[in-house]
């Protein structure tokens, strides 16, 4: 809200009004400091549960107020480490593509970028909004004025595609290969993020001929996978976080876990040796 709202209705009741100057942090004025009055129309007190076991068995499938709130520690802890691996994955693509001299295709590269400004024009025209007015309302754009942000934008699709290219490589040169259950988790995946079924998923693949940008995805993400493996990554506080044994819902992977996909790694290879001796 505005600086000093806060003090102004300290102690006012319904009804009362007050006069106090602040800032404007919005619209047309926005930094300018004005008067503003403010009225309390209503005073209300929201009155909380206790704490307790009774409440845990009202909200939660826990017999006891302990067990629910271990739970939610545990919970807030796993998706600390997701976003942490998150901003990892990400530092560590950005230190290995800066790393590495591409010549990029100007042309496609000029293509993709009025693409995806056509695109960005679509959008605002099917809301009603011009760019000035978005950049205006949007406080988590970075970009204050139209050539910044159509700036900003240039040099994500130059990050993206040299992504794409590095990624790529990687791929190829170490052979992924994408199997169904890889290809299944994505359909989940796509679903869950889009609200949809994993057999809508897998019909639209098939109408708009997805497959092998999809399969092209997969293999991406199989080789980002390995650049995390190989590098270190340290946190603000030295601490080496461990990216590579991180698993989808926020745990490590055990011990006896990396045990037995070594083992089915290798009971694999000796299966495929076998039927090459066949």
């Amino acid at each position: 809200m505005l600086d000093g709202l806060d003090e102004a209705v300290t102690g006012l009741s319904a009804g009362d009004s007050a006069t106090f100057t602040s800032e404007l942090v919005g619209g047309a004025l926005e930094g300018e400091t004005a008067d503003i009055e403010v009225t309390v129309t209503e005073v209300s007190e929201r009155e909380l549960p206790d704490l307790d076991d009774d409440f845990a068995q009202l909200v939660s499938e826990f017999d006891t107020y302990e067990e629910m709130r271990e739970d939610l520690v545990k919970s807030l802890d796993q998706m600390a480490r997701l976003d942490q691996a998150a901003t990892a994955r990400d530092k560590i693509l950005e230190a290995a593509i800066a790393e590495v001299e591409i010549d990029l295709p100007v042309k496609l590269l000029e293509e993709q970028l009025e693409a995806r400004k056509d695109q960005i024009r679509a959008q605002l025209s099917q809301i009603g909004m011009s760019l000035a007015e978005y950049l205006e309302d949007a406080d988590f754009q970075e970009a204050e004025t139209e050539d910044e942000f159509w700036d900003n934008i240039a040099k994500t699709n130059v990050d993206a595609f040299k992504s794409q290219m590095v990624l790529d490589r990687v791929a190829e040169d170490a052979n992924f290969e994408v199997s169904q259950e890889d290809f299944t988790a994505m359909l989940y995946r796509k679903a869950s993020e889009r609200g949809t079924s994993p057999e809508q998923e897998a019909q639209h693949m098939i109408e708009h001929d997805h497959m092998s940008e999809w399969v092209g995805e997969i293999r991406r993400q199989k080789a980002l996978e390995s650049i995390v493996a190989a590098a270190t990554v340290e946190a603000e506080s030295g601490d080496v976080v461990d990216v590579a044994n991180l698993l989808p819902d926020g745990t490590y992977a055990s011990a006896d876990d990396e045990e037995a996909n070594l083992d089915e790694e290798a009971n694999l290879e000796d299966e495929e040796a076998a039927e090459e001796t066949e």
